[in-house]
């Protein structure tokens, strides 16, 4: 009965280090998965920023065109 007993354990052993062994696995590529994920999403946060820049350099040099559009305006209207 106790030699019974002890391949039951032993077997639960073998079975418990399987499973750690699978589980070791499936953590190994989730954080491969995630790794790749952060890597793509750091990518395009690098592209938005980029982007973003883009977009207040274009808006300050409109803001600047129409400042000296509105001076012109005031000169004509004061020629006027």
């Amino acid at each position: 009965m106790i030699e019974e007993r002890l391949e039951r354990m032993e077997q639960h052993i073998v079975q418990l280090i399987q499973m750690v062994a699978l589980n070791n696995q499936k953590v190994t590529g989730l954080e491969q998965r995630l790794e790749a994920e952060s890597d793509l999403h750091r990518q395009r946060h690098d592209e938005v920023l980029r982007q973003y820049r883009h977009i207040n350099t274009d808006m300050e040099f409109l803001h600047q065109k129409v400042g000296k559009h509105e001076l012109e305006i005031e000169k004509l209207k004061s020629k006027l």
